[in-house]
């Protein structure tokens, strides 16, 4: 159970910045964490929706083994939960991402299976193709849910995730 709550655990945990600037619509920001006792944590990028309500964190944790996910997380707990999101996909005629979805913490994440690697894949194609993306789903309420994402350009900073990943 820990290692399906690792990646949003560590998420929270206290951050020793890389790039210490706040977070904007737009924008990927990189941040590094680790846990003060172990030496534990990960690197993530994370872009905040055009709204400011929601964060999408595309992150490496290289605590137990180098694995990659994407989470999808309130930007404060006044924001509803996400616990059941529906699709995460490009804006235009892309078909979604194929990823699998876990409630966990504050939010939902998605991670490499045991025969796939829909959350690299997913990763890879952040990277490459910014854009406008487009994420739906449900609250623990209830309530449909949604937030939009503007990727102007996140090759260095996915990039950075990535290559701590070994990917």
């Amino acid at each position: 159970m820990l290692g399906l709550l690792a990646p949003l655990i560590l998420q929270a945990s206290t951050a020793a910045p890389i790039d210490a600037t706040p977070l904007e619509a737009g924008r990927w920001v990189v941040r590094e964490t680790r846990e003060s006792r172990t030496g534990r944590g990960g690197i993530s990028a994370t872009l905040l929706a055009d709204t400011g309500d929601y964060r999408l964190v595309v992150r490496c944790d290289f605590s137990y083994r180098k694995d990659i996910s994407l989470q999808l997380l309130p930007a404060t707990v006044k924001d509803p939960r996400p616990v059941r999101p529906a699709a995460l996909s490009w804006d235009g005629p892309s078909p979604p991402f194929n990823l699998v979805w876990e409630e966990a913490g504050p939010g939902v994440f998605a991670r490499n299976g045991q025969d796939d690697r829909d959350a690299t894949a997913a990763a890879l194609e952040l990277e490459q193709a910014p854009g406008v993306l487009h994420f739906i789903g449900e609250a623990s309420d209830g309530s449909a849910i949604g937030a939009t994402f503007r990727s102007e350009r996140g090759r260095a900073e996915i990039g950075r995730v990535r290559a701590a990943c070994d990917l």
